[in-house]
């Protein structure tokens, strides 16, 4: 629904936040990899540089029925959420690889060419919608002082495929950037996920 105004100036005005912009850039994804993907220095909570993360579509199967001369819409089962591509910039640091390379061997290990039991690979993320502002120790106050707009649980995470991209000799030296299609089961707004939904 579009929103109709003769004060073009509420966009800017400083009190005036409920016409701030939800920036693009303004997220955070957190994934609890504890006692998932063991590495030397145990990270429980991977915070990762993300370049994209595609929002999960989620919804349902719409069927419908003929009474009379109409046809009638209803929902059906859940629609399957599809795996997101993810990507993220890689720094030196040797721990996130790692990670990665440890929890990809508990989903599907090509050493013993065992798969793993579901409960041990997945892992549950949260996906945060930042407002502007000073993000300085934002992991540290999230919880604190509910700086973000909009947090949504990721249920159900592991990583289907893993990707470090093309090496080349000719590049320049641009970053390298990881891409990561990761398998989700759903996704649950906090309000939903605390029980607080309206139905």
């Amino acid at each position: 629904m579009p929103i109709i105004t003769q004060n073009a100036s509420m966009f800017v005005t400083p009190g005036a936040t409920n016409l701030e912009p939800q920036r693009q850039n303004n997220f955070l994804l957190d994934l609890n990899v504890s006692g998932i993907a063991e590495t030397e220095g145990q990270v429980d909570i991977l915070s990762l540089a993300l370049l994209t993360f595609p929002f999960p579509e989620e919804g349902n199967e719409t069927k419908d029925i003929r009474h009379q001369n109409h046809v009638v819409h209803y929902a059906g089962s859940f629609s399957g959420i599809d795996a997101v591509s993810l990507v993220y910039r890689e720094f030196v640091d040797k721990r996130i690889s790692d990670i990665w390379q440890n929890w990809r061997a508990k989903v599907g290990n090509y050493r013993t060419g065992g798969i793993g039991f579901a409960s041990s690979y997945k892992a549950p993320g949260v996906l945060y919608k930042l407002p502007p502002g000073n993000t300085d120790d934002l992991t540290q106050n999230l919880q604190v002082d509910n700086r973000y707009t909009q947090k949504w649980h990721i249920i159900g995470c592991f990583p289907a495929s893993y990707t470090e991209g093309d090496y080349s000799a000719d590049n320049d030296g641009d970053q390298v950037e990881i891409t990561v299609n990761l398998s989700i089961d759903y996704v649950l707004s906090d309000r939903v996920y605390s029980g607080g939904a309206l139905y």
